[in-house]
């Protein structure tokens, strides 16, 4: 790919991706006549030479220079353009392969020609060769970067010693890092990580619905995509697992790209060093290879990777820095890094909550979210984690394997998070059961690993005392979660801390207390599961924290409800945190604990959170503490009141988000968690959203949400669909009247049966059938209605198929192009091999297939799409050739015999070029 141009500099919303992809294409026409015209112009050269020539203009340091001159060229920055003249003389003196009294003549050809080909591009009829513009932001940072570049080149006698360097550190990643620890696999075994990982599903920020995004992608895959991104996720997704998997792959090969090495900065060991010492990312770096990998980082070794395109760097654990200001700080160190080095593949994993107080520059960086496990995920992950077991026969663990898996329908929710997922294996296999709710889940657990686990194999371990070293633990956690510790504490400082915690409760004498203290820690270390060393400190002292952040905001939540015991109490500690998007997870746990010890606490808790929040300036803080009380039904034992007010509240906060441009995403989708309320409430969640819409009567924002009920979920989809038709209709006089307005709400009344679909495309077009699924909330609902008529479902709150006629006759008929946009699109991933039987099914597959090459570009949608084998896929080939002149129309007809002749003509007539069925506009001039 042609660089980077530090990650998303030349996105355009959410097509970042396909520019990218354009980009590589438009490298490539650059680079090849380059390379003939150039060896052409060169006299004297031998065959060998010209075979070296060939091999250097392929090279990773020739793609980033290629880059660096389109944007110095782009942006008129004749200094780069002379320190870049410099840069090629030197890349090619480096190349070791090319005698040095030919390295003048050859880099002047080289670099006349590519100029002369870049300003070609540039000046070329848009949609051909030409560029977007470049921000003054990156083309300032790729020209530094091209001056350093210079100079480095300049200094370096000889890429051997950097070239050993990396071979030497991919093979020392491959083996400190190739073996992860499960939980609870025999004694925290470590085993390889290809034997239990289980490929992650990322979707696109915001795109949960599209299907041409989300998908099972390998992590060697990644940087493919997407040079600069954001991997959000829950805790206990398997965003540190993908980090190194990614890293693993790296170091083995596996990875595509000019890249050869990765680079893995834990933000939590990196934070203690910034924090202390303003330690730059270059300089962990070299630490970091020297103290952790035993390779030694050659002088100016590590700055010539980043700046050459030949380094990655993953910055794992953002939200692992619980001080928000830190955080802040950090994230503007990560951005200055990709500015100083735009070169660098770099990708930063981080919790969703909380993201969006410090979120890395969108600017920048993609966004992508880790996804849940599906159900196909969660069986391939059990049957690797008990084949991964050392103990019994090959039959007995696929028996255990069997009986998991019927178990697991009691604990579903739970189930898709690969770390909850890991612990109930480890449960099921010694106790027989899996809980359903989260914090007895995080109970057991602990318990397990506490008082059963050693016991259990015949293991006796000498306790530092006999009473009280769970509560130690948790006194600990929540000390460290306040003290922005979650990344370790040395192990005097651990010393200290217990001493003073068992000095009184324990123990009277002192030293006493600090001699437990000591065997307390030595336990601790021997303990491979919740408290475990994780590394040293600047000066080299061994560091302790929680095997995983899960633990520590468990053990957290227990010793916050020890101090706080009553409902007031808590409410008012974990208020000031939730409101700024801190302790989701340590306060929900909480608030569960509370309420097994205090009748209705969840009750009182949340509704004294939404009573702080009512007297509230700050709309942040109202939403965030509004998504939070949506979410506890989930998890929470609700009184009917109590939800009311939830609803209430949640809906109110909506407008004023949606004036102030501040609903994201996840604010919006945390709705999703009040239709998973307990049957015997969903009525109550129903009925109040009706009223709190009646009191707003001018509200299209709370109306949109509360008819779209059936839209957002496919579980209980016939109770929340009949919701929805009687809600539309009780507000039909609303709707009529708004569906002038927004296409969305008379798109809603077609799917629930109010109005002919007729309707719709007199009222609104044939475009309406594209951009139906963006609502007023800003963000995509579901499918668009093309999608559905292709691939259904079809039903009550879908759409009709009997209707796929009048959607052909609106195609065929209506001025082109048909549409503006192609958001939440169902893009061809099917896997059917056999033409479609329908006549009419046949033709709006083909136009979905030809919207696709038209949206992404023939080439682009070509590599991206996974051709089908069958007939069908060589009708798509077919196509994609015509469409680029390969075929003529008279040979595509006749494949077409099988359609009407309109549609025959509408497709050859498509394929010659005769007109575009979509052409991208912002979506202030949607069609």
């Amino acid at each position: 790919m042609l660089g980077t141009l530090a990650g998303g500099a030349m996105k355009q919303g959410r097509q970042g991706i396909r520019h990218r992809l354009a980009l590589s294409k438009a490298k490539k026409t650059l680079s090849l006549p380059c390379k003939a015209d150039a060896l052409g112009r060169v006299d004297n050269l031998t065959p060998a030479f010209r075979e070296c020539i060939v091999q250097f203009i392929g090279s990773s340091e020739f793609e980033q220079f290629t880059l660096q001159l389109v944007i110095a060229v782009s942006s008129k920055k004749k200094k780069m353009i002379e320190a870049l003249r410099k840069t090629l003389r030197e890349s090619l003196r480096l190349y070791r392969t090319i005698p040095e009294d030919g390295v003048d003549c050859i880099a002047t050809a080289l670099f006349d020609d590519l100029h002369q080909s870049i300003h070609a591009s540039l000046i070329a009829p848009e949609g051909r060769n030409g560029f977007n513009p470049i921000s003054a932001k990156i083309a300032s940072a790729q020209a530094a970067a091209a001056l350093r570049n210079c100079e480095i080149l300049a200094r370096i006698e000889d890429l051997h010693e950097y070239d050993e360097f990396a071979r030497t550190f991919n093979r020392q990643v491959s083996l400190v890092d190739s073996k992860v620890r499960p939980p609870q696999i025999d004694t925290g075994r470590k085993i390889p990580i290809d034997r239990i990982y289980v490929q992650a599903t990322l979707v696109e920020e915001g795109e949960r619905g599209e299907e041409t995004t989300g998908a099972a992608l390998p992590p060697k895959e990644i940087f493919g995509i997407f040079p600069r991104v954001a991997i959000l996720g829950d805790p206990g997704g398997g965003k540190s697992t993908l980090a190194s998997k990614l890293c693993v792959d790296f170091a083995r090969g596996k990875v595509r790209g000019s890249a050869r090495v990765s680079f893995k900065i834990i933000v939590r060991d990196f934070g203690v060093h910034f924090k202390s010492s303003k330690m730059s990312v270059v300089e962990y770096i070299e630490k970091m290879c020297a103290a952790d990998y035993s390779t030694p980082t050659p002088d100016g070794c590590v700055e010539y990777l980043l700046l050459n395109s030949r380094a990655a760097v993953v910055f794992d654990g953002l939200d692992e820095l619980t001080d928000t200001s830190l955080r802040q700080d950090m994230i503007r160190a990560v951005e200055a890094f990709c500015l100083a080095y735009p070169s660098a593949w770099v990708m930063a994993t981080s919790r969703k909550v909380g993201y969006d107080l410090a979120p890395l520059d969108r600017d920048i960086f993609d966004t992508l979210e880790l996804g849940a496990f599906s159900h196909d995920q969660e069986r391939t992950y059990i049957k690797k984690w008990f084949n991964s077991m050392k103990s019994g026969s090959q039959h007995e663990r696929a028996s255990l394997a069997d009986g998991f898996l019927n178990e697991l329908s009691h604990a579903n929710e739970l189930s898709r998070n690969p770390l909850m997922l890991g612990l109930m294996c480890a449960l099921y296999r010694g106790a027989g059961f899996i809980p359903r709710n989260r914090p007895e889940l995080y109970r057991r657990c602990s318990e397990f690993l506490f008082e059963r686990w050693d016991s259990s194999r015949g293991i006796l371990v000498e306790k530092p005392f006999e009473r009280g070293i769970q509560f130690a633990m948790f006194a600990l956690a929540l000390s460290m979660l306040k003290n922005s510790e979650g990344g370790g504490l040395t192990e005097k400082r651990l010393i200290q801390f217990a001493t003073a915690h068992l000095h009184g409760r324990h123990y009277e004498d002192f030293d006493s207390a600090q001699d437990a203290a000591r065997s307390f820690v030595k336990y601790c270390r021997g303990r491979a599961w919740v408290l475990t060393d994780v590394g040293t400190d600047a000066s080299g002292n061994d560091l302790y924290s929680f095997t995983h952040r899960t633990f520590l905001e468990y053990f957290a939540a227990r010793q916050l409800v020890r101090e706080c015991s009553d409902v007031e109490s808590l409410a008012s500690a974990i208020y000031p945190k939730l409101k700024v998007q801190e302790w989701d997870v340590v306060s929900q746990l909480a608030i569960q604990t509370l309420d097994e010890r205090l009748e209705d606490a969840s009750n009182g808790a949340v509704a004294a959170l939404i009573e702080l929040a009512e007297n509230e300036q700050d709309l942040d803080a109202q939403k965030s503490i509004a998504s939070f009380c949506v979410r506890s039904v989930e998890f929470m034992d609700l009184r009917p009141s109590v939800l009311r007010s939830i609803v209430d509240f949640y809906l109110r906060t909506i407008t004023p988000a949606v004036n102030a441009g501040k609903v994201d995403y996840f604010y919006v989708g945390a709705a999703d968690a009040l239709l998973k309320c307990p049957r015997e409430l969903r009525d109550v969640v129903v009925d109040q959203m009706r009223r709190t819409a009646q009191l707003y009567p001018e509200d299209k924002n709370i109306l949109a949400l509360v008819v779209s009920l059936g839209q957002r979920i496919p579980w209980d989809g016939d109770y929340w669909i009949a919701a929805d038709q009687e809600t539309i209709e009780m507000f039909s006089d609303r709707m009529d009247r708004l569906d002038d307005q927004e296409v969305w709400f008379d798109v809603i009344q077609y799917r629930y049966g109010r109005v002919p679909l007729q309707h719709l495309l007199d009222s609104h077009g044939v475009g309406a059938l594209f951009n139906s699924q963006f609502w007023p909330l800003g963000d995509a609902l579901g499918r668009n209605l093309f999608s559905d008529f292709v691939y259904g479902p079809e039903g009550a709150g879908r759409v009709r198929f009997e209707d796929r006629g009048k959607v052909i006759r609106a195609i065929l008929n209506s001025p082109r192009p048909l549409c503006h946009t192609l958001g939440s699109h169902r893009w061809i991933h099917d896997d059917r091999d056999a033409l479609p039987e329908d006549e009419e099914l046949l033709f709006l597959v083909l136009v979905n297939y030809m919207l696709g090459l038209d949206f992404l570009g023939n080439e682009t949608f070509g590599s991206v799409k996974r051709p089908l084998a069958g007939p069908l896929g060589r009708l798509y080939q077919m196509i994609r050739r015509a469409r680029k002149g390969e075929v003529s129309s008279d040979s595509l007809s006749a494949q077409l015999d099988m359609l009407p002749a309109a549609q025959v003509d509408f497709i050859t007539s498509w394929a010659a070029e005769g007109f575009k069925l979509v052409e991208r506009h912002d979506r202030s001039s949607q069609t």
